[in-house]
């Protein structure tokens, strides 16, 4: 069995300039005030981090797929199993769908 372990996503804290306080926002506060911009700005998808933590595990799983296939050759890797909990947790069924 083959597995890639992906963590810290995101892995930096985020500053917003509409954050009256301009506090560093990581992880769970990221993930909090994210919804509640979405919340006042229901048309607009871009604030929700889930999409763009999505698309890093997709990316790394078809990284981690080229390099042993092409590279390494020791495996020929076709499907994955994809787990996380929490925030990840929200990625994991999302990279699922994808």
């Amino acid at each position: 069995m083959i597995t890639v372990n992906i963590m810290q996503i995101p892995n930096c804290e985020y500053f917003f300039p509409s954050d009256p306080d301009l506090n560093a926002k990581d992880e769970d506060s990221l993930i909090a005030w994210a919804w509640k911009q979405f919340h006042e700005e229901p048309d607009n998808f871009e604030w929700l981090p889930y999409l763009p933590m999505t698309k890093s595990a997709m990316q790394s799983m078809r990284a981690a797929k080229e390099f042993i296939n092409d590279e390494l050759k020791v495996a020929d890797v076709e499907s994955f199993v994809v787990m996380g909990e929490s925030k990840r947790g929200w990625t994991t069924f999302l990279t699922g769908l994808g």
